[in-house]
């Protein structure tokens, strides 16, 4: 059976699952985003594309033979090469080419690590942040708003500084109020999500298929991210943890996710879920199987998913 890696191909993420497929036999096609309509294109011949087909430079799949897409995206990808466009020109050209992607892993009759449907809350971190409690997480105390006064009075409620963070999808790194940000504010700027410290253990549960595991980062400063760690551990998630995580996921249509995490003596506090995780960090420091475990979700699919 065949596997397609699709989007940016150099990832080190999309890097390690496609040689993790080739290992367990699978073909594989690495499908870079970047050279749509030149080194590959795909077709639908009928409008409902029961039968369609990928054609590369390394070999045709029809739909029916994938097992399993894994999908991981550049956030600007660049345009194919010798292909020189204005910033709104490659603006739109981006739109449209990530447009027909979405398109056609939304047809594919296989599973996919993930969709443009799945996990579509995190495009909004209030919507998320509101969904997770709804669900039964804790989650810490959070406000979103720009009037620096609302800011500083939550802040001094709390009687610590917390810590804000963009409300969109993008990935942006999180840091501690500060007078730098309650001047911006005052000057007049987009709101932010703002929410109270948890002092604790950094904790990423990975959710591959109905499987969750679960990584203890020993980390530097506020976020681990950017400001760097010390280690990385396998670790325990409780049952009833591992339970909320998949039935989000789930619920969610994510097939991969990751969850982060504030484990402190007060319980389990979730931050939130990020439907494209880079589990490369956490794979190689631990040895954990989070690539081969997306595999055996593709594997357990029915029949007709596959």
């Amino acid at each position: 059976m065949s596997i397609c890696v699709v989007g940016d191909t150099e990832d080190l993420s999309s890097v390690y699952f496609a040689w993790a497929a080739r290992r367990r036999g699978h073909r594989v096609l690495e499908l870079d985003e970047q050279q749509l309509g030149t080194a590959w294109r795909f077709a639908f011949d009928d409008p409902r594309a029961t039968t369609a087909v990928i054609q590369s430079d390394v070999g045709r799949v029809e739909f029916a033979d994938l097992c399993g897409v894994f999908a991981r995206f550049a956030p600007e990808p660049a345009p194919p090469p010798g292909i020189t466009l204005d910033p709104q020109a490659l603006e739109r050209f981006r739109a449209e080419r990530r447009a027909g992607l979405h398109e056609l892993l939304d047809r594919l009759p296989c599973p996919v690590a993930n969709r443009r449907s799945a996990g579509r809350s995190n495009g909004s971190k209030p919507l998320q942040m509101a969904m997770l409690e709804a669900a039964g997480f804790r989650v810490p105390e959070w406000i979103v708003s720009n009037d620096h006064e609302q800011v500083a009075a939550f802040a001094e409620a709390l009687g610590e500084a917390p810590i804000y963070k963009a409300v969109c999808g993008l990935r942006s790194r999180v840091r501690r109020l500060d007078d730098e940000l309650l001047r911006r504010l005052k000057e007049g700027t987009s709101p932010v999500l703002v929410q109270a410290y948890v002092p604790g253990i950094d904790v990423r549960v990975h959710v591959a298929g109905d499987v969750c595991l679960a990584t203890a980062v020993d980390g530097i400063g506020v976020d681990y991210r950017f400001d760097g760690s010390r280690s990385y551990q396998p670790y325990e998630v409780p049952p009833p943890i591992g339970r909320l995580c998949t039935g989000v996921s789930r619920a969610e249509g994510l097939l991969l996710a990751g969850f982060d995490f504030r484990v402190c003596e007060q319980g389990w506090f979730c931050l939130e879920v990020n439907p494209m995780p880079s589990f490369i960090p956490y794979q190689w420091a631990t040895g954990q199987p989070i690539a081969e475990t997306v595999l055996d979700a593709f594997a357990r699919a029915p029949a007709s998913r596959r």
